[in-house]
Protein backbone atom coordinates (compact mmCIF):
# COMPACT_ATOMS: atom_id res chain seq x y z
CA UNK A 1 0.00 0.00 0.00
CA UNK A 2 1.41 3.38 -1.35
CA UNK A 3 0.31 6.38 0.50
CA UNK A 4 0.58 10.20 0.60
CA UNK A 5 1.72 13.10 2.70
CA UNK A 6 -1.93 14.77 3.53
CA UNK A 7 0.40 17.91 3.62
CA UNK A 8 2.44 18.05 0.61
CA UNK A 9 1.37 15.10 -1.33
CA UNK A 10 4.59 13.54 -1.58
CA UNK A 11 5.60 9.54 -1.37
CA UNK A 12 8.79 9.99 0.31
CA UNK A 13 7.32 8.68 3.49
CA UNK A 14 9.33 6.47 6.54
CA UNK A 15 7.59 4.76 9.45
CA UNK A 16 8.34 5.85 12.98
CA UNK A 17 5.81 3.82 14.54
CA UNK A 18 2.27 1.97 14.72
CA UNK A 19 0.29 4.69 12.21
CA UNK A 20 3.10 6.99 12.58
CA UNK A 21 4.92 8.15 9.83
CA UNK A 22 7.47 10.78 8.38
CA UNK A 23 7.68 12.96 5.61
CA UNK A 24 10.67 13.63 4.11
CA UNK A 25 9.71 16.03 2.30
CA UNK A 26 8.09 18.59 4.28
CA UNK A 27 9.56 17.67 7.37
CA UNK A 28 5.96 16.94 8.98
CA UNK A 29 5.58 13.98 11.18
CA UNK A 30 2.14 12.17 10.31
CA UNK A 31 0.01 9.83 13.06
CA UNK A 32 -3.28 8.61 11.88
CA UNK A 33 -5.93 8.00 14.57
CA UNK A 34 -8.95 6.94 14.70
CA UNK A 35 -12.44 7.43 12.68
CA UNK A 36 -9.79 8.46 10.07
CA UNK A 37 -8.45 11.38 11.54
CA UNK A 38 -4.89 12.44 10.75
CA UNK A 39 -2.59 14.72 13.13
CA UNK A 40 0.52 16.89 11.50
CA UNK A 41 2.85 18.02 13.39
CA UNK A 42 5.94 19.80 12.12
CA UNK A 43 9.32 19.54 13.50
CA UNK A 44 11.28 22.49 14.91
CA UNK A 45 14.82 23.46 14.47
CA UNK A 46 15.68 22.04 17.94
CA UNK A 47 13.66 19.03 17.53
CA UNK A 48 10.33 19.99 19.38
CA UNK A 49 6.95 18.61 17.68
CA UNK A 50 5.01 21.52 16.98
CA UNK A 51 1.07 20.74 16.29
CA UNK A 52 0.23 21.68 12.77
CA UNK A 53 -2.94 20.88 11.87
CA UNK A 54 -5.99 17.95 12.92
CA UNK A 55 -7.36 16.53 9.31
CA UNK A 56 -10.42 14.41 8.87
CA UNK A 57 -9.59 11.61 5.64
CA UNK A 58 -11.39 8.95 3.50
CA UNK A 59 -9.75 6.76 1.14
CA UNK A 60 -9.54 9.86 -1.45
CA UNK A 61 -9.31 13.02 0.34
CA UNK A 62 -8.41 14.54 3.66
CA UNK A 63 -10.27 17.92 4.69
CA UNK A 64 -8.96 20.18 7.50
CA UNK A 65 -11.48 19.91 11.16
CA UNK A 66 -12.50 23.22 11.95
Amino acid sequence: MTMNCPACGSRNLGKIAKNQYFCRDCYREIKFGPKGTVQLAVIAQNGRLLPYKIMKCDSRKCSANS
